[in-house]
């Protein structure tokens, strides 16, 4: 009998929504025979910056939506792929312990920040992942290098 896919879930507590999501598709991948991690990256790595980074992105949203609007359509035109601000190398190095402790089969991300570590993770001389991105970025966002990819949402 072959031995259930080990899927780990990396989301971020930036909104109920990337959360809501991983949650539930480990439900639904639990329920199908899969064994499953929802872990957040950001909180493990760096938890003070990202409760601020988080009550931030509340206040911002629910008071000024306009700009939030503005933020968030930016966030088309920025590549992560080589940025190296301050808490990046930590949360991409715990994403790295993560897949190291959990050996997953598959990798899924509900936060578009991870697909970039992703890119430079799988370059690497290891196991090759496919990837579910369930997130609201657009595919032009997507990082190039992801390798096998399936999108939903």
């Amino acid at each position: 009998m072959p031995s259930s896919p080990r899927i780990l879930i990396v989301t971020a507590a930036f909104g109920e929504g990337h959360n809501s999501a991983a949650r539930n598709l480990a439900l639904a991948l639990d329920a199908a025979g899969a064994i499953t991690q929802v872990s957040d990256p950001c909180m493990l790595a760096t938890p003070r910056f990202t409760a601020f980074v988080n009550a931030l992105y509340r206040h911002v949203t629910t008071n000024f939506p306009q700009i939030w609007e503005k933020i968030y359509h930016s966030t088309n035109r920025c590549d992560l792929s080589e940025n190296h601000s301050p808490p990046l190398p930590k949360i991409e190095s715990t994403l790295c312990e993560l897949i190291g402790k959990f050996q997953p089969d598959a990798l899924v991300s509900t936060y578009p920040l991870y697909p970039y570590f992703f890119v430079r993770l799988l370059k690497k001389p290891t196991k090759k992942y496919p990837l579910l991105l369930s997130s609201p970025i657009p595919w032009r966002s997507i990082p190039r290098g992801c390798g096998q990819i399936a999108a939903i949402g």
